[in-house]
């Protein structure tokens, strides 16, 4: 079905925005996985490789995702580090585990199946119908061949088809959902004290040699780190500036050249009758189609009721044949040739292809038409075109000079700058983990710091940043790693002192308090026998996603999760007890006082809901256990040296 369209379809063809593939397993950067590239195996799937360069761009797609998704209320704090950087990598390792799993097992899918899905994309779309000239100018607009495109697209479709089968299986029993009532509806009463470490920090005492210690001992924790910043120069096809209007001339050779654009292909709006070949011989099926044409041709059936009756096309067969506009390029040559070859009203003989045997009805037929030059949309169009192409020129003649005079004087960017005409500009100080600009480049930065920029002096290479935009850089200042002053970093250091002491101080009072909560059996008593004078806060009756208690009383999700986990027994005893850390790393201590189950609905659009959630649940874990069984068989290698390597000098943002 989709042989004619590859053949049709040739030169550098791209990679369509991935954003356009909506099938729930359209893996990021899966691409990205085969490209190799000469930067550190993070991690190596099978026969697969994650680089660094990999691994920085999921990471920085991660993070912009999250930040996208949470708005205001995003907190970089949360994910920058090293534990959200491995999840990332355990995210991109189990995608390659079922991607290999998926080959190795031949699931792929359908050429049916994947010009179902592509001709429901809006972008191949032309009257709201798939078009075979959007989908070429689509893919023609990046740079992917079209069989790479539905290979990709195939695997995802039967990835996902996997996964929904694996999901649609689970199941819960009655009691299992009664269960998962009781603890989602389970109401719980507790108490706590909050020991504040501003409580304790006044009493802490910080010895001048102390801090001076700290500094001594940690010498790699107060070090600015080296530094540079770059000058360079940029061309930026988007901020070219425009060139002269053009001609008449110029704009019908663009005409000429793109007239496919403006071509409404001829097409034929057909109806078919499908009799398969899966469960009988050829031979059987052509004459089930030939006695259906007769049905039609010489008693006067209806062909659309016929189809109804016999087609085996589960897409069509409902609506009397209708397979709607067809252009050529669409379908098999087989059924094509055929199509297009009749007249209007006309009924084929009976078509043979790899399907099974087909009677072709035309219903209707739409001439090829074209727009002609003076149409306003034409005009508007050719001008884009021209517009564009025109400054693709300027760019890559740009480019060139700046490729070449900057080579020539390695030295200095002042021949390149004045011969070009575009400005030196200079970015901001920083570090080998990148900074603002395009210093967050990665490709910059590997360049920044490589032994012929840093230490030669000399000007780097051209360095694309995205199509149509790019740069040639050299450093312009440098600071060495070096510590920082004894004097700039005391203040910090005797802080980080006084919090380490209070925190210690009250956690032994929290221990204390939990000893005496074990003697007296109640918060009020135990608070007494330590003589500690603290606001006792009752939560009143809550449930486990609760954040509020008693008149309005915000509660810490953490003391709410550890209330529910502690034993329905313990409620009113020492043993429902315990600690944790707080909210700005005050010290919590908190005791279960009471537990109410709910009484269970036997039926109603409560427990439905509570059904389905328990049966999402089970779903997940069977597909967590899947993966990891998958996983298993799967040599998977993780380079923890790279790794944290990596984590130390390639924190974005």
């Amino acid at each position: 079905m989709l042989q004619s369209i590859r053949e049709s379809t040739s030169g550098p063809f791209a990679w369509i925005v991935v954003a356009i593939i909506v099938v729930p397993f359209a893996f990021f950067g899966i691409e990205t996985f085969r490209s190799g590239g000469g930067d550190g195996t993070v991690a190596k799937v099978g026969d697969e490789k994650i680089t660094q360069r990999q691994l920085q761009a999921g990471y920085e797609q991660r993070y912009q995702r999250l930040q996208s998704m949470m708005g205001e209320s995003f907190d970089p704090s949360i994910i920058q580090g090293p534990q959200f950087r491995r999840q990332v990598l355990e995210e991109m390792i189990r995608e390659q585990v079922v991607t290999q799993y998926a080959k190795d097992s031949g699931l792929r899918g359908t050429d049916d199946a994947v010009f179902e899905y592509l001709r429901e994309i809006p972008a191949f779309q032309a009257d709201g119908a798939f078009s075979p000239q959007a989908y070429r100018d689509t893919l023609a607009a990046n740079q992917r061949q079209p069989d790479a495109f539905e290979a990709q697209v195939a695997d995802s479709i039967a990835i996902d088809q996997l996964q929904r089968g694996l999901i649609d299986s689970a199941w819960v029993a009655p009691g299992e959902i009664d269960l998962a009532y009781r603890l989602d509806h389970q109401r719980r009463r507790f108490e706590l004290v909050t020991l504040t470490l501003d409580d304790y920090r006044e009493s802490v005492d910080i010895t001048d040699q102390a801090v001076r210690e700290r500094y001594d001992n940690e010498p790699q924790r107060f070090t600015t780190p080296e530094q540079i910043k770059l000058a360079y120069l940029e061309v930026n096809q988007s901020q070219l500036a425009p060139a002269d209007e053009p001609t008449e001339d110029m704009l019908r050779e663009v005409y000429e050249q793109q007239k496919g654009r403006f071509t409404t292909a001829e097409a034929r709006k057909a109806s078919h009758i499908l009799i398969k070949t899966d469960e009988r011989s050829s031979s059987e099926a052509r004459s089930l189609a030939e006695q259906a044409r007769g049905r039609i041709v010489d008693d006067g059936e209806a062909f659309g009721e016929v189809a109804r009756e016999l087609s085996e096309d589960a897409g069509s067969a409902a609506t009397g044949g209708d397979l709607d506009w067809v252009e050529r390029g669409v379908m098999v040559p087989g059924f094509e040739d055929a199509l297009f070859a009749m007249d209007k009203g006309a009924v084929s003989e009976p078509v043979e292809t790899e399907f099974g045997w087909h009677l072709i009805k035309v219903e209707d037929i739409r001439a090829e038409q074209t727009k002609p030059f003076d149409d306003e949309t034409v005009q508007q169009r050719i001008r884009e075109i021209q517009a564009r192409d025109a400054a693709g020129e300027r760019f890559q003649t740009l480019t060139e000079e700046l490729e070449t005079l900057a080579f020539e004087s390695v030295d200095s960017l002042g021949p390149a700058a004045e011969a070009t005409g575009l400005q030196i500009e200079q970015t901001d100080w920083f570090a080998r983990n990148g900074g603002a600009g395009i210093a967050a480049n990665p490709d910059v930065l590997d360049a920044a710091f490589s032994q012929l920029v840093l230490e030669q002096g000399e000007n780097s290479r051209l360095i694309e940043l995205e199509p149509g935009r790019v740069v040639v850089v050299r450093v312009a200042e440098r600071q060495p790693e070096e510590q920082k002053p004894f004097d700039d970093v005391q203040a910090q250091i005797r802080a980080e002192l006084v919090d380490e002491a209070a925190r210690e101080q009250a956690l032994a009072a929290a221990d204390r308090l939990l000893t005496s909560l074990k003697d007296v059996g109640s918060m009020q008593a135990a608070l007494a026998a330590q003589d500690m004078d603290k606001a006792v806060v009752d939560s009143g009756m809550i449930e486990r996603s609760d954040t509020e208690g008693r008149e309005g009383a915000r509660l810490d999700p953490r003391v709410v999760r550890a209330v529910f986990g502690e034993a329905r027994r313990s409620a009113g005893s020492p043993d429902g007890a315990g600690q944790l850390t707080g909210a700005g790393g005050d010290i919590v201590v908190y005791q279960l006082t009471a537990v109410e189950n709910p009484i269970v609905p036997e039926d109603g659009s409560e427990r439905e809901i509570i059904a389905n959630r328990a049966s999402s649940v089970a779903a997940r874990q069977e597909m967590a256990a899947w993966e990891a069984a998958i996983r298993a068989q799967t040599k998977v290698r993780v380079n923890e040296d790279v790794l944290a390597e990596q984590t130390e000098q390639s924190t974005p943002y």
